[in-house]
């Protein structure tokens, strides 16, 4: 997704919420539910299943948000042509290397 345009991902982004719609939490809504996690690992005595049931909603959330994502994704890539195609994959690539630099 990075070796994408800012416009490209905006569309992504777009096209995500109108898929998802009011499944795709808020801001409010994700950090209550970090917030929910670091209360589970902070309390004592600790309950195992509170933490569970708190990172299994994360999880759920995440998985929603990245099939709508890799299904707009892969609408955008399927308009591209075939030389759009070639600079979008050298552009992922590119952008491979230079994070790989950094380490």
């Amino acid at each position: 997704m990075r070796a994408l345009s800012k416009p490209q991902r905006r569309e992504i982004g777009q096209e995500v919420r109108e898929a998802l719609g009011t499944a795709v939490p808020d801001r409010r809504a994700r950090s209550a539910a970090f917030r929910e996690v670091l209360d589970s690992l902070r309390a004592d005595p600790f309950d195992r299943g509170r933490l569970a049931a708190a990172t299994r909603q994360q999880a759920q959330t995440a998985v929603s948000l990245q099939a709508a994502a890799r299904a707009a994704w892969i609408d955008l890539v399927s308009q591209m042509s075939p030389d759009e195609r070639e600079s979008y994959a050298d552009a992922i690539e590119a952008t491979l290397r230079k994070t790989s630099k950094k380490r």
